[in-house]
């Protein structure tokens, strides 16, 4: 089983008010707790220097990575302020099977859109992607293998 088990990050960038992120944060937090033991959640903001973890040559802000998603809001909503709407990434890293890792994806961009098959935009514009680390360059798995070494310290991997 353990052998099964790989480390995926999750990363959710969202275009929310400060308030609007707390509460998906906590909400990340509580669903993977319950449901997932072996995961972590953080959030960065658009003030973000750089992307967390990158590498010298390509550090991006938190704003420019997901760039698109304030100019999404204001396609969806013409001619309204954005007020204190801004970028959030909302970062998780999980130990797990990739049918596990699926679920996570699943259950947290729930937390987001409930229902996919809704009509119209979502109250909150967001983009995903998820990474295993098996599946990425050797510096980029470095990187996730050292920021999330204590999820395998944790289960004795």
């Amino acid at each position: 089983m353990s052998s099964d088990l790989a480390l995926y990050e999750i990363r959710l960038g969202i275009f929310a008010t400060p308030e609007a992120m707390q509460e998906v944060l906590t909400a990340a937090r509580r669903t993977l707790a319950d449901r997932y033991p072996s995961s972590t959640a953080e959030c960065f903001d658009a003030t973000t220097d750089a992307e967390p973890g990158a590498g010298d040559s390509d550090r991006m802000s938190v704003a420019e990575l997901y760039s698109e998603l304030p100019e999404q809001w204001s396609i969806e909503h013409p001619g309204e302020n954005p007020g204190t709407r801004e970028v959030f990434e909302l970062r998780s890293a999980i130990l797990a099977t990739e049918g596990t890792a699926g679920s996570a994806v699943t259950e947290l961009t729930a937390l987001l859109c409930p229902d996919p098959e809704h009509a119209g935009p979502c109250e909150i514009p967001w983009s995903s992607s998820t990474s295993a680390a098996q599946d990425t360059d050797s510096a980029h798995r470095d990187d996730l293998e050292r920021r999330y070494s204590y999820l395998r310290e944790s289960t004795g991997l």
